[in-house]
């Protein structure tokens, strides 16, 4: 019964004017309903809703990385959803991304934090839930949300936790955003070098052994860092990558000469990482500015 825009349609302006929008009502709406009454409303039994809420939950969570701005007003749009016909299991994912979607503005961490606590408390209260939706929830909810609050060696074994469940699951791309969080996890928990550079080995064969070669890319970008730091010349998980490339520098050179923004935006994010990491903040203007460009 609910009547959507053709989204796709939208200039860029007119979808971040929409998505800003959608977050400051959502917003509105969330404080005014709070946690106590959310917690105890009813549950979504519309089949067609069900289906729809399902759907949704999957469409966002791949829109993270390609339409963050779609990401968002769909977000808040399920949210609605729920708050008139009642919670299922994707108002949870809807409740996350949102969060994530907010995070945007430094001043909005705790109230982040608070809903993403609210989603994980909600989807506790249902009866036989997806178990592969919660380890999506705490995926993205310590990755994206908690990261900014919590301390980061609090989730590296919940991230192990999470990981074993979801390959024995299938779930194989949560699985490997799961291993990624985790070598990231551990080398700003600073880690012993060794023990992380075989970490990264270790995270990247299994990548490889799942054909994620997407997020094995963005891995062995951050691992040629840390291997660097150990010793080594570089990191031997470009090998694993199926990519005519064999180091970031020949990655970057790759994803220029192919217009492959995705991949310029992972080595400049990497460097950016880097420049943070050894306190170099000139070098590190240059690579956000490279970045944002």
């Amino acid at each position: 019964g609910e009547d959507f825009e053709d989204l796709n349609s939208l200039s860029s302006s007119t979808l971040n004017r929409l998505a800003k929008d959608e977050l400051l009502s959502t917003r509105e709406l969330l404080e005014a309903t709070g946690k106590d009454q959310l917690l105890q409303f009813e549950i979504m039994t519309d089949v067609n809703k069900l289906w729809v809420m399902k759907l949704m939950s999957y469409v966002i969570m791949e829109m993270f990385r390609s339409r963050p701005l779609l990401m968002a007003v769909l977000s808040c749009k399920m949210i609605k959803l729920s708050i008139h016909y009642g919670v299922c299991e994707a108002t949870c994912i809807a409740l996350i991304m949102y969060s994530v979607s907010m995070m945007d503005d430094p001043d909005n961490v705790d109230h982040c934090h608070y809903w993403g606590k609210v989603a994980q408390a909600l989807f506790s209260t249902f009866d036989n839930p997806d178990s592969t939706m919660i380890h999506r929830i705490e995926q993205y909810f310590h990755s994206l949300v908690g990261v900014w609050i919590e301390p980061h060696q609090a989730v590296c074994n919940t991230f192990q936790s999470n990981y074993k469940t979801c390959v024995r699951s299938g779930d194989n791309e949560t699985s490997t955003e799961i291993l990624v969080w985790y070598c990231l996890m551990n080398t700003l928990c600073g880690a012993n070098l060794l023990a992380l550079d075989d970490a990264f080995i270790d995270a990247g064969r299994k990548m490889a052994e799942m054909f994620q070669y997407q997020l094995l890319v963005f891995l062995a970008c951050l691992h040629e860092h840390v291997a660097k730091l150990a010793g080594k010349d570089g990191s031997e998980l470009f090998h694993l990558t199926n990519g005519p490339f064999q180091n970031e520098n020949e990655l970057l050179d790759f994803a220029i000469a192919n217009d492959k923004s995705k991949l310029m935006k992972t080595v400049y994010f990497m460097k950016l990482f880097d420049s943070f990491w050894s306190r170099d903040f000139a070098r590190g203007r240059i690579h956000c500015t490279e970045y944002f460009s």
